[in-house]
């Protein structure tokens, strides 16, 4: 399958997002009946409830980066890890879950989940900051184990503009682009840098 999403999965299955008025997530899982969570960025926690499920994600009271959790008993609990980005997308999550004793192994990124989503919030809070070499170098370091989400990389970019570094930023939009084409906000930042920068 095409790859489309505005980020690189942490688990094994398949995530669909697209555009939507009332945007949902849904969420099926095999075998089905696993227990669902959200864990945001600040440690709370919101049961979301049993696969499948399909909720409107307004009902959602998390803002920012979060992970959603997947447990069942019997099974090996998986994590995604959702940015900043993904308000107003369609969610569409269907997961496939490993018993435990598997000899089949996790892709190793699947452990990485509550690390990375620290990193994220670690980030965020040196740009509001305006220590934006902190922010700079905290990004470039996480990028290096994650370099295949888009959403990094507009973060990146962004990190760049305010700094008025106009070719970073087109060059780390771009990137994230490249990941990501449907994303027609980060399209617009690379052309608004490169403009910026005086490019044709």
């Amino acid at each position: 399958m095409e790859k489309k999403n505005l980020f690189h999965l942490l688990i094994m299955g398949t995530i669909i997002f697209s555009g939507c008025a009332t945007p949902s997530i849904k969420l099926k899982t095999n075998p089905a009946e696993a227990k669902v969570t959200i864990v945001g960025s600040m440690g709370e926690v919101q049961p979301l409830g049993i696969t499948p499920i399909s909720r409107g994600v307004k009902d959602l009271n998390i803002k920012g980066p979060f992970l959603i959790e997947v447990e069942k008993e019997g099974y090996q609990s998986k994590s995604l890890f959702i940015p900043n980005d993904f308000y107003g997308k369609d969610i569409d999550l269907q997961i496939t879950m490993n018993r435990l004793g598997d000899s089949k192994n996790l892709p190793s990124e699947s452990m990485d989940g509550e690390k990375l989503i620290r990193d994220v919030v670690m980030i965020q809070t040196h740009i509001h900051k305006r220590e934006f070499l902190e922010a700079q170098s905290k990004l470039q370091k996480t990028l290096e184990v994650h370099r295949t989400y888009s959403s990094l990389w507009s973060l990146l970019g962004n990190v760049y503009y305010l700094q008025r570094r106009w070719e970073q930023a087109e060059e780390a939009y771009r990137r994230s682009f490249d990941l990501d084409p449907t994303n027609l906000e980060v399209k617009s930042m690379m052309e608004k840098s490169k403009s910026l920068r005086g490019g044709n």
